[in-house]
């Protein structure tokens, strides 16, 4: 006699297991991507056919940006560091990397001129509130892709009317002048090409990318052979109210900041370390050192300013600032002056055509533009904007090896410390490298554009 089990198994209807109709997929690897476009390239386009979800394509998304986005000078990454700042509130520059991404992306949809009140109804009424802000839509053959990723403390603004007639008033303008007037050939390339094309047009909002706003366009060849290449002079990057080459700021020794970002920058690493040391900076800012606890005492954190301008707290705050600053400011004098009689030695001594000044303003443009990609320099004001294409950095770099000789000069405006580079020939001022604190004891350090920056943009560019 058996037993039931095996009478019940000999009388049941076995079930066999469904075959899979797919082989297994493997996830992505963010480490295998030989750069960050390509992996949020791929990463879409696995979205897109449900080869991973959201909620994967969101984490790889984040891993790839923790892989990328970083200054490896740094000992804690950049998205660290970012965790731990303070709420900006109303970034200009940040809301206008975004304003320009779907300025030209709704100019590539509507063809035609696209207006102030179109731009600002499409963000509040079109756009998903998500962050990233993503949108899709074909017209005609072509597909058209929004990617903007925007900082958290600038993303929860977007989306109010007000704040564009207020805090960012002037901006959407100036997206809008951009859209008009600069994508003409970029549209008629897309659009009259008579192929299918996918537009993509991003904005990543990272700190240490150089690249503020792209627009790529993908294609097949005639072979079939899938083509990725950048539409031409939208891969870019931006200044809003400001002439500055760039800046660095705090009053330290650290390395990814300061003096030694800034001289360093300029190809001055060793010297400028040198003179920190000469001077003995890292233990005249340390920590619970006398000018640390001036400077402590009229920073924004301090408890002091927690009444209001009007209490006696800030006013007390405002005559700590004062003093932090009359202790440090003849340091900050020291640093410049001596720095500025090491770049004129540079500068007099080295007469090959690899001129000192010419390797000096080439890495002053390096440290705005790195990378491979020809970039093209925006720069937006109350009035409108300027821009250097890609080309016109090109022509900068050679105006700069044939057409200058530089002399340094070191002056000061106020009580500021400034130095100058200036053109022996035509005795304009091509930039300058000035300090400022500010009522908070706080020390700033900018690279500006002079006088002669505006000769070059009239020099040949077959010069």
């Amino acid at each position: 006699m058996k037993p039931w089990f095996e009478k019940e198994l000999a009388e049941a209807d076995i079930l066999k297991f469904p075959k899979p109709k797919a082989k297994v997929i493997r996830m992505p690897n963010v480490q295998s991507y030989p750069d960050f476009l390509t992996g949020v390239s791929d990463l879409q386009a696995k979205q897109k056919d449900s080869t991973i979800s959201q909620e994967t394509y969101n984490k790889l998304y984040a891993d790839l940006i923790h892989r990328f986005m970083k200054k490896e000078s740094f000992d804690t990454p950049w998205y660290l560091r970012e965790a731990t700042k303070k709420d900006r509130g109303l970034n200009r520059g940040d809301a206008m990397e975004f304003l320009l991404a779907v300025a030209i992306y709704h100019r590539m949809l509507q063809v035609n001129y696209i207006n102030e009140n179109s731009l600002l109804n499409f963000i509040i009424t079109e756009l998903p509130h998500t962050n990233p802000v993503r949108k899709t839509k074909q017209e005609g053959y072509d597909i058209f892709k929004l990617d903007v990723g925007v900082k958290e403390d600038t993303f929860k603004y977007l989306f109010n009317k007000n704040i564009y007639t207020t805090h960012w008033k002037g901006l959407i303008p100036n997206a809008v002048k951009f859209a008009n007037e600069q994508l003409q050939e970029q549209i008629q390339y897309i659009h009259d090409n008579n192929r299918k094309d996918a537009v993509e047009i991003n904005s990543f909002g990272l700190a240490g990318n150089k690249i503020d706003v792209e627009a790529w366009v993908k294609y097949r060849d005639p072979n079939n052979q899938l083509q990725r290449e950048p539409l031409k002079d939208l891969t870019m990057s931006l200044k809003v109210d400001s002439g500055k080459f760039g800046q660095s700021s705090g009053f330290n020794t650290d390395e990814d900041a300061s003096f030694k970002k800034l001289f360093g920058a300029l190809g001055f690493k060793d010297e400028i370390d040198q003179v920190l040391t000469k001077h003995n900076i890292e233990e005249f800012t340390k920590t619970g050192g006398k000018w640390d606890k001036m400077a402590s005492m009229a920073s924004t954190n301090s408890n002091l300013r927690k009444g209001g301008e009007n209490s006696k707290g800030y006013k007390e705050a405002e005559k700590w600032g004062e003093k932090a600053n009359a202790l440090a400011l003849p340091r900050v004098k020291a640093i410049y002056s001596d720095m500025a009689t090491i770049i004129h030695k540079r500068f007099t001594s080295e007469q090959t055509d690899e001129r000192a000044e010419y390797k000096l303003l080439g890495n002053l443009i390096s440290s705005e533009i790195s990378g491979g990609t020809d970039i093209s320099m925006i720069q937006f004001s109350k009035t409108g904007y300027s821009m250097l294409s890609s080309t016109d950095v090109k022509k900068l770099k050679r105006f700069v090896r044939n057409k200058i000789e530089l002399d340094v000069v070191i002056t000061q405006k106020k009580v500021n410390p400034v130095i100058q580079f200036i053109d022996k020939k035509s005795e304009l001022l091509f930039c300058h490298i000035r300090s400022t604190f500010n009522h908070y004891g706080y020390l700033r350090n900018f690279i500006e554009q002079g006088p002669g920056m505006d000769v070059f943009k009239s020099w040949p560019t077959s010069s």
